[in-house]
């Protein structure tokens, strides 16, 4: 594989102007050096859940022209969705579509059976995930390809970066939404230019500035000829708390911003937040290592703040955690949808359905829907409506029968493609 500029992906995943089909533009130009070999490069996600994987979207860029309908088909119909969404979520970092199909039968022969006529024998890319979501952006391959130890070491330190970027993609709406968290302002240098309360502390703006310093000396031309060396000055996130974003002003003289932007996990009263995101990130397969590199702390204290997460989960084995956090996850899925704004995530959907006919639902059940779209659980409906938390649902079986819809996030993915046309 060619190297490319995985620092430049770093950069793009962490662009945020512009809206998102403008960030996953970004993101598969940034990619291109390093992943197309002359077939284009592809991005696409899906939800993955307990019970199956839902694809969300899929964008390919210089591209066969059927590539990308190609490409969706095999995400909407792979018979063994279940058995993938475990799997799944474990895989961050570099990835081929054949390692990732590997011991699931039925999905090799759809893949092969769709892929194989427009030439496409393997992908290899970068997997995001966020939460439920998981999102890959990376190159269409003619031939099967296994990455080297150094490219999976290299990219998947990318990973990180592109995961964080997602959450804010997911999280943050536009430039005002940004400045709402960020806690300071900083110039390339470190130089301290303004600061929030949250950033109170002499150690903590040290921390801010210290980080400002490596992560722009990982993005000067010399680093970029090293890309480890340049990753290793250019931490996922710091103090577990901040990503930094660039910010231009009215002339173009750039500042950095130092941005809330920590991990969204269940609630388990057991732990505290370290432990929380220790144990989550745990469940993704990360080393204490890795764990470190993503939260912006040192080994020693990601390796304690894991080992105290297992001991009181009462879980003996990392790969104990996998599926207790999955199953902790979907008992506070409500919650979790909340801080996520799904119907952006989803207006960049193209091709899996079509709008739906409002005008087939009762005068109840818009305002149920409305409220729905807004992110309501179905108790706050309840409280809104004056009704029973039963009525509200049996209204939403009638809702989802109507509009041929399976899920809140279907529905909610619908409005948003609605409301964007």
């Amino acid at each position: 594989m060619k190297v490319g500029d995985p620092i430049g992906v770093v950069e793009a995943g962490y662009r945020l102007d512009g809206g998102f089909e403008e960030w996953l533009d970004g993101l598969l130009e940034a990619v291109a050096p390093s992943f197309d070999v002359g077939m284009g490069t592809v991005t696409n996600a899906v939800l993955a859940r307990p019970d199956g994987v839902e694809h969300l979207w899929v964008r390919c860029r210089n591209a066969r022209d059927d590539a990308e309908e190609v490409s969706r088909r095999v995400h909407t119909s792979m018979p063994q969705k279940a058995e993938m969404s475990a799997a799944f979520a474990q895989r961050l970092g570099l990835v081929t579509a054949s390692a990732a199909l590997e011991g699931y039968a039925d999905n090799t022969r759809r893949w092969h059976e769709l892929m194989s006529p427009i030439g496409v024998v393997d992908t290899v890319g970068i997997l995001m995930i966020e939460g439920f979501v998981g999102a890959h952006v990376g190159g269409l391959r003619p031939e099967t390809i296994k990455p080297t130890a150094r490219d999976q070491a290299l990219w998947d330190r990318v990973a990180i970066h592109l995961s964080h970027a997602l959450r804010l993609r997911l999280t943050i709406g536009n430039l005002e939404d940004q400045a709402s968290r960020t806690d300071a302002v900083l110039d390339p240098d470190g130089k301290l230019i303004h600061a929030e309360s949250g950033v109170a502390t002499p150690e903590l703006r040290e921390l801010l500035r210290t980080a400002v310093q490596r992560a722009d000396k990982a993005r000067t031309r010399k680093e970029r000829a090293t890309p480890e060396s340049a990753l290793d000055l250019w931490h996922g996130l710091v103090d577990g708390k901040w990503s930094l974003l660039d910010r231009f002003d009215s002339d173009g003289r750039r500042y950095v911003v130092a941005c809330q932007n920590p991990l969204i996990t269940p609630r388990v009263r057991q732990l505290t937040t370290r432990e929380r995101e220790a144990a989550q990130l745990a469940a993704l397969g990360f080393s204490n290592a890795e764990a470190a590199y993503a939260l912006g702390t040192s080994e020693s204290t990601a390796a304690s703040h894991t080992a105290n997460a297992l001991n009181k989960l009462n879980v003996a084995r990392r790969a104990e955690l996998v599926a207790l956090w999955m199953t902790l996850a979907a008992q506070d899925a409500e919650r979790l949808a909340l801080m996520y704004k799904p119907i952006r995530l989803d207006a960049v959907t193209s091709g899996v359905a079509s709008p739906p006919d409002l005008e087939k639902l009762t005068a109840a059940e818009k305002e149920v829907t409305e409220l729905l779209a807004k992110g309501l659980t179905n108790a706050q409906i309840a409280q809104q409506r004056r009704a029973s938390e039963r009525t509200v649902a049996n209204q939403l079986q009638s809702i989802f029968r109507k509009l041929g819809v399976s899920s809140r996030s279907e529905l909610i993915a619908r409005l948003g493609r609605e409301s964007a046309g």
